[in-house]
């Protein structure tokens, strides 16, 4: 049997998004929305790729500022990234390598093995899957930490809460923590990240361990999305919405 660290590959993020015989944590986010969707982005033979936005690149780079920093060193100049983006990124990389915590876990025993792929088959699905995540800290007795960097307006408790509500980092937490176990890596000594840092001056950076209640939310959404997927894949039928919905509304009758 290969080692932990055999099993995190090294492969380049162009090579990770052109595999569409996997489904990732982004492609399940699609498939929860409906299957036409995932269809459209990823399976449809005339798709296009959309081009990244700004917000997009500026993520990325401080992704790879923070968790590859000698390569962020030696490649920003052909990034493209303007004087003032660079000023972003260095005042977001400067408050996430001053938490305290966080100097822990980027530093110590062996670094940090960060934006490798693993593969893994769902066990209660059989979907083939892929995930990729920021950062994985391992220590010599197992323990393991699965790491997320979010950039944010408001890394408060509830501002931050309601933005991972909005874009499903629960069930991102979730893909990666059940993929990691189904991988081998884990003997289920295995915790979850996210670390927060603000997009604006004075860039304010905090972490939140994720709950087991909410990994646990997340795998229940996780697989039923997965079997969805499974069908879609087996029937050859990636439909859209309901054809009658009801309104949901956070406006509450008096």
């Amino acid at each position: 049997m290969k080692n932990g660290k055999e099993r995190l590959l090294n492969i380049s993020i162009e090579k990770y998004h052109a595999d569409t015989k996997r489904i990732s944590s982004s492609g399940l986010r699609l498939i929860h929305r409906s299957p036409a969707h995932y269809y459209a982005a990823y399976l449809d033979p005339d798709r296009k790729i959309p081009e990244p936005t700004p917000e997009m690149l500026l993520g990325t780079y401080t992704h790879c500022a923070v968790f590859e920093p000698d390569r962020f060193s030696k490649e920003h100049k052909d990034m493209g990234i303007t004087p003032e983006n660079l000023k972003k990124i260095e005042g977001m990389r400067k408050s996430v390598m001053n938490h305290p915590l966080i100097k822990i876990l980027l530093g110590g025993y062996d670094g940090i093995a960060a934006e490798k792929t693993i593969y893994f088959t769902d066990t209660e699905s059989g979907a083939r899957c892929k995930m990729r995540p920021d950062g994985i800290k391992t220590y010599p007795d197992g323990y393991s930490v699965i790491i997320e960097l979010k950039t944010c307006q408001n890394a408060l408790p509830d501002a931050f809460g309601q933005q991972a509500l909005k874009y499903g980092y629960y069930n991102q937490a979730a893909f990666y923590v059940n993929g990691y176990m189904a991988a081998g890596l884990s003997d289920n000594r295995l915790e979850h990240l996210f670390i927060a840092v603000e997009n604006t001056p004075p860039y304010a950076c905090t972490t939140y361990i994720t709950p087991e209640y909410l990994i646990q939310q997340g795998s229940r959404e996780n697989v039923d999305d997965l079997k969805t997927y499974v069908k879609c894949l087996k029937t050859r039928n990636w439909p859209g919405y309901d054809s009658v919905m009801e309104l949901n509304s956070p406006i509450q009758s008096i």
